[in-house]
């Protein structure tokens, strides 16, 4: 029986085993991405690289073995501070301040069902100008290190004309 299965209009109900085993699964799905961008460097662009060591530590060092400090600092706390960010800033700003515009009620409606989409696009938008960014330095970089042969010793060659 699945958890998620209600409806239309109502809020799925875990309990605590069913959001454990989700939780144990997230976990070792993402060990293994994490360790997959050595295999394949098209992830790394998803899954920063310090994550890699984190999850081995956590993941050799066992249940027993963890240390709750630094789990808390090192593992859940910036994963919570990013869904808290990415799922709260849309979320008041479509229940507190898009109201105040004195929009009707669809259009509150519309605006709450697509803040999350708008949201992910605007962040997508942010990551490709990240990205964009990036390459613009790389060339502009590669064109004076061309044009003013940084890095190379220069030799005296004589003239045989």
């Amino acid at each position: 029986m699945s958890p998620f299965i209600v409806p239309a209009d109502d809020i799925p109900v875990l309990d605590l085993f069913s959001i454990w085993f989700l939780g144990l699964l997230l976990l070792k799905f993402w060990t293994n991405l994490a360790h997959w961008t050595r295999d394949a460097p098209f992830l790394a662009h998803f899954i920063d690289g310090r994550w890699d060591w984190k999850l081995t530590r956590a993941k050799d060092d066992g249940f027993a073995g963890l240390r709750a400090k630094w789990v808390l600092q090192d593992i859940l706390m910036p994963i919570t501070m990013k869904l808290v960010i990415v799922l709260g800033v849309p979320y008041v700003l479509v229940k507190g301040l898009f109201p105040r515009f004195g929009y009707s009620a669809a259009v509150n409606s519309a605006v709450y069902h697509f803040a999350w989409l708008g949201s992910l696009a605007f962040c997508g938008l942010c990551y490709l100008a990240k990205v964009f960014w990036g390459a613009l330095v790389k060339l502009h970089d590669s064109i004076r290190d061309e044009r003013y042969i940084i890095g190379q010793r220069l030799q005296d060659y004589t003239d045989n004309s």
